[in-house]
């Protein structure tokens, strides 16, 4: 017997709380990269991330100007549902390591 649609999740599932040493990892995940052959020490690795964002604290150590970005029509949804208009598209070589040269 196929139960009916709302008596499918009837039942609560309960999660305990993680522990301090089960919970260590639930961090982001920074590395160091270069972008045009400037290093950063710190750069957020989301692999799901549709987009990239570049902070304007990094900008200005790239000594990029706002003139240089390439206009776009791009709305970035958050994931609570907020929508911000890209102020543009940038092109950067972005390596990680060391940076060779």
């Amino acid at each position: 017997m196929v139960p009916k649609k709302e008596e499918k999740f009837r039942e609560k599932v309960c999660y305990e709380m993680p522990t301090k040493k089960m919970s260590s990892h639930l961090k982001p995940l920074y590395v160091g990269a270069h972008f045009d052959g400037v290093s950063v020490s710190k750069v957020l690795m989301d692999t799901g991330a549709t987009v990239n964002v570049l902070p304007a604290a990094i900008m200005r150590k790239l000594k990029k100007c706002s003139n240089e970005l390439i206009p776009t029509e791009t709305t970035i949804s958050g994931f609570v549902g907020d929508n911000t208009t890209s102020k543009g598209i940038i092109p950067l070589q972005v390596g990680g390591g060391k940076k060779l040269g």
